[in-house]
């Protein structure tokens, strides 16, 4: 059976509504992928969790979370997969994960690949968007720069009533007109 994520009642896939940390499953996900040994991985036929998965094939089968609200109640999870986002330096910054409201035995290396390509694609997103910041931080600075060789005491009073600065970038052998008249 299909759930639609727009029911009525679904603060839980909305964002809207937290659950306590010792109900979830993130913690132990994270913990397995970023433990330095190996002494969280488990291999049953149920669950399989190491430093590149963590998969519960059926939440009704395992002691510790047969009984969980989310379980036995609406969204009814019975199947739960997550891989790590890793950084480009290699360190787990999340997980992504998939669930679904019917065990699925059937979960293997085809899927678990499906997955870690997901995550990888998110884990170069937010690298990309960690450059663009650099670059708009970096832009703005030079900007600053630009505006204080010109002798410019603030951006905002000289894009507003001042000369706009040169194209020419502080440091490149080039002085804007303002900048020479100051320095003759």
């Amino acid at each position: 059976r299909e759930q639609d994520i727009h029911q009525e009642g679904d603060a839980l896939y909305l964002g809207i509504q937290s659950l306590p940390l010792h109900w979830g499953v993130c913690p132990s996900t994270i913990k397995t992928f970023t433990e330095r040994g190996n002494s969280l991985e488990i291999s049953t036929p149920n669950v399989t969790a190491n430093k590149s998965r963590y998969i519960v094939r059926d939440f009704l089968e395992e002691a510790r979370t047969k009984d969980r609200p989310y379980v036995v109640g609406w969204p009814h999870m019975r199947f739960y997969a997550e891989v790590p986002i890793r950084s480009p330096a290699g360190y787990v910054i999340g997980g992504y994960c998939v669930i679904d409201n019917k065990p699925r035995h059937d979960f293997g290396d085809a899927e678990v690949s499906l997955l870690q390509e997901i995550s990888d694609r998110i884990g170069n997103h937010l690298e990309l968007m960690r450059m663009k910041q650099d670059f708009e931080r970096a832009e703005r600075l030079m900007k600053g720069l630009s505006f204080f060789v010109e002798g410019q005491s603030s951006i905002r009073v000289s894009s507003r009533t001042g000369p706009q600065p040169s194209s020419s970038l502080p440091g490149n052998g080039v002085i804007s007109s303002s900048a020479q008249s100051e320095a003759d």
